[in-house]
């Protein structure tokens, strides 16, 4: 609802919220007992100080949330609330009936807005239906209410809205970031498996190998990127186009640029061993040390947060049995030969791992100015 349309909508129904400012106060005498029912007017108030509790209206305003209200209360009334909550007159729709809720529903995703209704009541249900999100009332609202809706609020809080929105943006932005690391760290493993054949030479990568990369890959992007935290100017950002992929071309080419700068590198280092007449085990030794390297080096160009700030634990724990795996496969001898690997004394092994940290500075720099 709030992060997805350049312009969202967040609609406030009559039928949940109360009344107790002297202008609003004032605003019901002046209407008279038969023009609004107390009881709706009372609900209404009650939601419209939720709404504007600090600092959630704010962040929906940050956040690029329109809030407008359709309320079949008198105008007067609605207008009262309205300023209070600080909702633009332009937004309030007053004396509305069933059908003209719907037609101002399909009228605002008619504009390419994203359309979230909020609703309690039988007669909210044909709006609750045609919304982008149709939220219903758990405590108070009616089984009509709650069957048309797409999501049923258990505490009925307004709150509850503008938190689900923020981790919505959270999963997406984890998501993406997740995307683009296991995209551009698959470009070097095609790179490495392909050329050496191509050039008619001892294959580099055999499949334990990349079994071994995946079971690297896969649990770094759970741990790390879908665990990484909020920014905190989350709720400040604004609305994504309906339309935007998780995956833009943008986003793409930057991963590819990076993917390629990775494998170039790795694929120097290869021509490089091999033009000394290094023996295969050890070139693939150096090799897999690299891609190790450069995975971990990924892992922070790609999250949002400098460096290691802010890592969480699950973080340190990929990377620590990242190292760990990797020492023991070229370490251990009987591993060694299980994955068809040479003996990297510890100094190679170290600057091959600090070499491949430092093509990924370089990579990142040239994905950037490019």
């Amino acid at each position: 609802m709030g992060y997805s349309s350049a312009q969202s909508i967040a609609m406030v129904n009559n039928n949940q919220l109360g009344l107790t400012s002297a202008e609003a106060q004032k605003t019901l005498l002046a209407e008279g007992p038969n023009q609004t029912d107390p009881k709706k007017t009372n609900k209404l108030w009650r939601i419209v100080k939720e709404v504007m509790a600090e600092p959630m209206f704010q962040l929906m305003l940050a956040a690029g949330i329109r809030l407008v209200m359709i309320t079949g209360d008198h105008r007067l009334t609605a207008l009262a609330m309205a300023r209070q909550a600080g909702i633009s007159a332009a937004d309030v729709y007053a004396r509305v009936t069933p059908i003209k809720k719907l037609e101002l529903i399909q009228k605002f995703k008619s504009e390419g807005q994203v359309v979230a209704m909020t609703g309690d009541g039988v007669n909210d249900a044909p709006a609750l239906k045609a919304a982008h999100i149709g939220i219903a009332m758990g405590k108070r609202g009616t089984d009509v209410a709650r069957e048309a809706a797409a999501l049923v609020l258990m505490e009925d809080s307004f709150a509850d809205i503008v938190a689900a929105i923020r981790a919505g943006r959270l999963i997406t932005q984890n998501i993406k970031q997740a995307l683009s690391y296991s995209f551009s760290l698959h470009l070097p493993i095609i790179i490495l498996s392909l050329v050496p054949v191509l050039m008619n030479q001892p294959m580099i990568l055999l499949p334990l190998h990349i079994v071994f990369f995946e079971l690297i890959f896969n649990p770094i992007s759970s741990l790390v990127f879908e665990a990484e935290p909020a920014d905190r100017n989350l709720m400040r950002q604004p609305p994504v186009p309906i339309t935007e992929e998780l995956l833009t071309a943008r986003s793409l080419m930057k991963a590819m640029g990076f993917g390629l700068a990775m494998g170039v590198g790795i694929l120097i280092l290869y021509l490089v061993l091999l033009r000394q007449g290094t023996a295969t085990p050890e070139i693939r030794a150096a090799v897999i040390t690299a891609m190790v390297g450069a995975n971990l080096g990924a892992i922070f160009i790609f999250r949002r947060q400098w460096f290691l700030n802010r890592l969480p634990l699950t973080g340190w724990l990929a990377i620590g049995l990242t190292l760990g795996g990797l020492s023991l496969i070229v370490n251990l001898s009987f591993l060694a030969d299980i994955f068809a690997l040479g003996h990297l004394s510890m100094l190679s092994f170290g600057i091959t791992l600090f070499g491949s940290l430092v093509l990924v500075a370089l990579g990142r720099l040239l994905v950037r100015y490019r």
